[in-house]
């Protein structure tokens, strides 16, 4: 009795909501390392920015331990 009757075997149908929910996954994914990606970027040129300005003498060095730890966060 195996491919006869309802609800036996596999339909072109329910490849579709697989489908979807496929690229749900892979959209959330993509998204997910999108943001990671651009914070870690972003954290790090700030990071550089700071460093110039301590090693040009524009701030401290406790001005600059005190922003590079808000920073870090």
């Amino acid at each position: 009795m195996f491919g006869c009757g309802i609800g036996s075997g596999w339909s072109s149908w329910m490849i579709i909501p697989m489908m979807f929910r496929f690229l749900i996954i892979i959209a959330v994914i993509y998204f997910g390392v999108k943001l990671f990606r651009s914070h870690f970027t972003n954290n790090n040129y700030a990071i550089k920015l700071l460093d110039e300005k301590f090693a040009i003498g524009e701030i401290n060095e406790e001005e600059y331990v005190k922003r590079k730890s808000i920073l870090r966060r």
